[in-house]
């Protein structure tokens, strides 16, 4: 919906949205970089729904067309950092936003002035806004968080058993660190050894040192 007032400069609601207050007579003002056109902006209609508010202004009086007669902006409360009340007695509201001209146009930084406007109507406008932040901050205290990847480990190979006999081996223990000497079956050589050991250091060849 690019344009959000009827044939009588009314606004036109989503379904869901309900007007909550308005006032007319308002002046508008402000700073905003992009293409928000609030110096062509006259007094006009200010309306607080649900979930935004909405600025209605009378820019040609003669023009027949709806389209070019009126003119506005439209802020929803998602869209809001900041309102409060400004100036002499209070009765300025302002509204700090990203506010979005256009669903293909980037998103800008706007602060914009309301100026004597009801304070119950801005107190409605601050309140909505505190709503929406609070709403925002549980939603990302909500959001799911990424669960993490979980890594299938392989488990340790288990040790090998050396080749010895039950009885070699508790001697083996008994001696703990201290090396066994022992012959080759195949080149006869005595050598050191360690449990494992399946090589012959002296002739190189692969024998058994105990029997089966």
């Amino acid at each position: 919906m690019d344009r959000f007032w009827g044939m009588q400069g009314e606004p036109l609601l989503y379904e869901g949205e309900r007007q909550i207050i308005s006032a007319d007579n308002i002046k508008i003002g402000g700073t905003s970089k992009g293409d928000s056109k609030l110096k062509d902006l006259n007094k006009g209609s200010f309306y607080v729904t649900n979930v935004r508010v909405i600025f209605i202004s009378i820019v040609k009086k003669k023009a027949k067309l709806v389209g070019e007669k009126y003119d506005g902006l439209s802020i929803f409360y998602s869209d809001m950092t900041n309102a409060e009340k400004v100036g002499p007695g209070g009765r300025s509201l302002k509204i700090e936003c990203q506010y979005k001209t256009h669903k293909f146009i980037k998103k800008t930084a706007a602060r914009i002035y309301f100026k004597n406007i009801p304070s119950d109507v801005a107190d409605e406008v601050i309140n909505r806004v505190i709503e929406s932040q609070k709403d925002r901050i549980e939603e990302k205290k909500i959001a799911p968080k990424k669960k993490e990847s979980i890594q299938k480990t392989q488990p340790p190979p288990e040790p090998q058993k050396p080749d010895v006999p039950a009885d070699i081996q508790y001697m083996i223990n008994e001696l703990e660190d201290e090396d066994i000497e022992l012959q080759c079956p195949k080149c006869g050589a005595f050598i050191k050894y360690k449990p494992g050991l399946e090589t012959c250091p002296a002739c190189k060849e692969k024998v058994k040192f105990f029997a089966d």
